[in-house]
């Protein structure tokens, strides 16, 4: 069965996986020990590369961390943090069981392992996550939709397409809930409801690759050809704007990515936030307040904007505003 989700721990951030990141460096652990002077050093290092945007750097740092002092429950929400933002869905998975030992009942943790455990096709990892949201919020919109999502996966498309549409009517914003729907709808030969579900997925989304997909393949078998050309073209650069590893690119081969792609997906926050993360590498600062006020505008909690946002006013100068979005950004969960 092929797998319908689009995160994959990067794009596109909703604001409910924003919100969720509190739990990474805000919950605190009764259970926590003091680290090691070495454990302190090694976190310590991990937050410059943090900052550097240096994921793989503060990878190998939080993970050295937590080897030399195991059950320091910071250093596993460094880990957590960098692994999900650097897209390393095993270190990720890792820091996520080790925080849930510590906390059977953090719910927004046990979420985000089933999130990333979906997207890396490990149901079995995934199964774990949703068995504590399922204890915990039982008729959460993000609870049912994991179970579609888990349903799917696992090729019981009628039991997903149910999941998904009670998520939907709790919350239309979730454009994975409206995927399935399209592609449950889309088994039992519904094409006008599959149709109108995709559609939804893109105003929930713009940049909902699975959706663009559908929506290519859909519209090519009724003969409507330029439609069709559209969301493959734009399934095409979406992909390869996003692919793995993308942020190591130089940030000019970013923007010439980013730029057209913003400018015809407006309401695509994953894409005004790479846009402002390579304006601000390019120097072009004001560009990349505007990108990043964008950003917001969709997504008001999500903690990397707002780190962003602080390094863009402080280059500008406006040092009181730059730690305002600095703060917002570390009670939103970064390190």
């Amino acid at each position: 069965m092929e797998r319908v989700y689009n995160h994959g721990m990067s794009p596109p951030r909703t604001r409910l996986v924003s919100a969720l990141l509190v739990a990474l460096s805000l919950v605190a652990c009764s259970e926590d020990n003091s680290p090691t002077e070495g454990a302190q050093q090694a976190y310590d290092l991990g937050v410059e590369a943090l900052q550097r945007d240096d994921r793989t750097g503060a990878i190998l740092q939080f993970r050295a961390a937590t080897n030399i002092s195991p059950r320091w429950g910071e250093a596993w929400r460094g880990l957590a943090y960098a692994a999900w933002t650097g897209r390393d869905h095993k270190s990720f998975i890792d820091a996520a069981r080790a925080l849930l030992e510590r906390d059977p009942d953090d719910v927004e943790m046990a979420w985000l392992l089933a999130d990333v455990a979906l997207a890396a096709g490990m149901p079995r990892a995934a199964t774990q996550g949703i068995d504590v949201c399922v204890r915990v919020r039982p008729r959460a919109a993000s609870t049912e939709l994991l179970r579609a999502r888990l349903a799917f996966e696992l090729g019981k498309i009628e039991k997903a397409g149910a999941h998904a549409r009670r998520a939907v009517a709790k919350d239309k914003s979730l454009a994975e809930a409206h995927h399935i729907q399209g592609r449950s709808a889309a088994e039992a030969g519904e094409t006008e409801k599959a149709h109108r579900s995709y559609l939804a997925t893109l105003r929930a989304d713009p940049g909902h690759l699975g959706a663009h997909s559908a929506l290519s393949l859909m519209l090519l078998d009724v003969n409507n050809t330029q439609e069709s050309a559209k969301h493959r073209r734009l399934h095409l650069a979406i992909s390869m704007a996003t692919e793995r590893h993308f942020r190591s690119r130089p940030a000019e081969e970013r923007l010439a990515d980013f730029e057209p792609l913003t400018a015809e997906l407006p309401g695509w926050t994953l894409g005004q936030v790479e846009l402002g993360r390579a304006l601000l590498e390019a120097g072009r600062l004001v560009e990349a307040r505007k990108a990043l006020a964008a950003a917001l505008q969709h997504d008001g909690e999500n903690s990397e904007v707002h780190h962003l946002m602080g390094r863009v006013m402080n280059g500008l100068g406006r040092e009181k505003s730059a730690e305002l979005h600095i703060q917002r950004a570390r009670a939103l969960g970064r390190p």
